[in-house]
């Protein structure tokens, strides 16, 4: 006698398929944009051109604020590690991890 097994989906998979489908879409949509504009409106072409460009332009800036605002918090973090480190030492001299790393700079 054969018994049922319950047949599970792997979700990792079934959500890249489903990303991918909507990447596919995303793009395919673009390029009937395009198409669309070339052949019928050139007005129409040069304002999604624009658009598009104009997307691009402050993708490529939103990215650059966020890499920077990461960069700069990071050095703080580095900064208030430090400053917490020296306080640590100073308060503790006798310590033996401050005996070992004395010749340390």
């Amino acid at each position: 006698m054969n018994t049922p097994t319950r047949i599970t989906t792997n979700t990792f998979a079934s959500r890249r398929d489903h990303e991918a489908r909507t990447l596919t879409a995303v793009i395919a949509g673009v390029c009937l944009i395009a198409l669309v504009c070339a052949v019928v409106v050139p007005a129409l072409d040069h304002l999604v051109n624009l658009a598009l460009i104009t997307l691009a332009g402050l993708l490529a800036l939103a990215a650059a604020a966020r890499w920077g605002a990461r960069w700069m918090r990071e050095r703080r973090e580095d900064r208030a590690d430090a400053i917490t480190a020296a306080a640590w030492r100073a308060a503790r001299p006798h310590h033996p991890a401050v005996i070992e790393n004395a010749g340390v700079a």
